[in-house]
């Protein structure tokens, strides 16, 4: 893949749009807009936004459902070099007013709402009044939007000159350890990123996405909108993201890619329907987000007749670092992350001196290059920490190279495990874990303990019915695969291990319960 200069968001749009203009572009349910469409649609609202006020370098937030309206708000933003900023749609009132005024957005396009949180009550609330422009964006896009597209097409002005250095959108880290950041990515980074992950999976414009992730996460963004848009692939979301409604998506869209974080896959297998579907028209997908354990893999490519690579990203990496191949054996795309993506520069380093490591040496994955973000928004001080002064951004990911370049991910940094000296990465625990029949969800956790500093605890989900998973099959099944002191003092079994919007495992939120549960304060 050569890396395009000087190509921003909304120029990318037009180049696809004049290449591929009667193909589809989005669809949803019973909505459908061709790629001239979508082009000349975000243009009239971009020409009905500079009416409102909002103009190159404008900050507008985006808290909404998957729909064609979201899209449409996000590129007609990004072809007058205004920044999207995309909210959680997960997030409560309270979180989303904080991001909001700490992002100092002027506008705010919205829906109905989510979860039991009812957007525009939020909207008309007097707490945010600080919002100068709110336009609701909900059930019916176009009319929804027809008070900002009275423009002729001819008639639309010239747009502000929009370079592809500039932000072209923040999204907020997932906050499984910590708060949100915001991350400010160029449109440099988000339009070549698009075009490195279709290339990933060999998408064309005969290729039909399926997006079951939401949109405001990078990599939905990254693997489906963008990969979707540089290729001239149809975007197609589902009515919601239950799993039914996911496969009838599939199977009235005939959809061929299908990218999920784990646990929408693991649901996915779980449903009962599936069997009801016809899903041939699935060829490929990413797995991210989660190591996607082989048997999990193993049961997606025989269900669904797919293939599935494995893959790492992150927000301020513009939501891709590595990729498996197609040629990889399962053992190897179940067992690593695959491969650094092409023209991203990649090395190991100790976390105490920072000497770069060799093959097989483990240590923190940093990495330079063109998917690396711009800093996060209002903090300085966390960018400086982040992107070290040769531009490496310091991932906070444990692991490895083997000699063929494959990527041996051992755990995140913040969630390494110091007991008596020792150094445990979760992962490394949870994969033994999670291979013990009847059990669903596993994530391992340090507990503040007096003497070793910090004690093992396992927290266990296990399946309906699965008398099998026990406290000592738990511990039985560590002792016989890893070193002694890695056997978790703790192992607590939760009905539900809670997740965040995107399908990770909400760590601070198994903390909590699991502390709770062992009486720690």
């Amino acid at each position: 893949m050569e890396l395009r200069n000087g190509l921003t968001i909304g120029g990318l749009l037009r180049e696809t749009a004049a290449k591929y203009g009667e193909r589809l572009a989005v669809t949803y349910m019973s909505e459908q807009y061709s790629y001239s469409q979508l082009d000349i649609v975000t243009d009239e609202l971009a020409a009905g936004f500079l009416k409102t006020g909002i103009g190159k370098g404008t900050r507008a937030g985006i808290w909404a459902g998957d729909k064609p309206g979201t899209l449409f708000a996000f590129f007609a933003l990004a072809k007058l070099g205004a920044i999207p900023v995309m909210f959680n749609a997960s997030w409560n009132p309270e979180e989303m007013r904080a991001q909001a005024e700490f992002t100092q957005i002027e506008a705010m396009f919205f829906d109905e709402g989510q979860k039991g949180v009812d957007f525009v009550s939020c909207m008309k609330a007097p707490e945010t009044d600080f919002i100068k422009n709110k336009i609701y964006i909900g059930k019916n896009p176009e009319s929804d939007f027809a008070c900002l597209k009275d423009l002729e097409t001819d008639e639309i002005p010239m747009f502000p000159d929009v370079s592809d250095n500039d932000t072209g959108m923040i999204i907020f880290t997932s906050g499984t350890t910590s708060e949100p950041k915001g991350v400010e990515t160029s449109h440099y980074s988000i339009v070549n990123i698009g075009a490195a992950q279709a290339e990933m999976i060999n998408a064309t414009c005969n290729d039909v996405f399926c997006v079951a992730i939401p949109v405001f996460h990078c990599f939905s963004m990254g693997g489906n909108i963008m990969a979707a848009i540089s290729c001239g692939a149809c975007i197609c979301f589902p009515e919601n993201r239950r799993t039914d409604s996911i496969y009838r998506a599939i199977q009235e869209r005939k959809c061929s890619v299908f990218t999920a974080v784990p646990t929408l896959f693991s649901a996915m297998m779980a449903n009962k329907n599936i069997d009801n579907y016809d899903v041939s028209s699935l060829r490929i997908g990413l797995v991210g987000g989660a190591p996607c354990p082989a048997r999990l893999m193993l049961t997606v490519q025989e269900k669904l007749g797919m293939l599935l690579l494995s893959s790492l990203g992150q927000s301020e990496a513009t939501a891709a670092i590595t990729c498996s191949l197609p040629s990889d054996t399962v053992e190897e795309r179940s067992e690593t992350v695959g491969y650094i993506i092409e023209h991203v520069e990649s090395r190991i380093v100790d976390i105490k001196t920072d000497r770069i490591l060799g093959h097989g040496e483990t240590g923190e994955l940093c990495i330079r290059g063109y998917n690396v973000m711009k800093g996060y928004f209002k903090r300085p001080d966390l960018t400086e920490a982040a992107i070290d002064s040769d531009g490496f951004l310091h991932t906070g990911d444990m692991g490895f190279f083997d000699e063929k370049g494959l990527l041996h991910l051992t755990g995140r940094l913040k969630e390494l495990i110091i007991r008596g000296g020792e150094n445990i990465a979760p992962i490394e625990l949870e994969e033994v874990i999670s291979g013990i029949p009847g059990v669903s969800k596993v994530k391992v956790i340090g507990v503040p303990d007096d003497h070793y500093g910090e004690e093992i605890c396992a927290c266990v989900e296990a399946e309906e019915g699965a008398a099998n998973v026990t406290e000592e099959a738990v511990r039985e099944a560590i002792r016989s695969r890893l070193a002694y002191y890695k056997v978790p003092k703790y192992v607590v079994f939760l009905k539900k291990i809670p997740l965040l919007f995107n399908g990770k495992i909400d760590v601070g939120a198994v903390k909590a319960l699991a502390w709770e549960a062992l009486g720690v304060e």
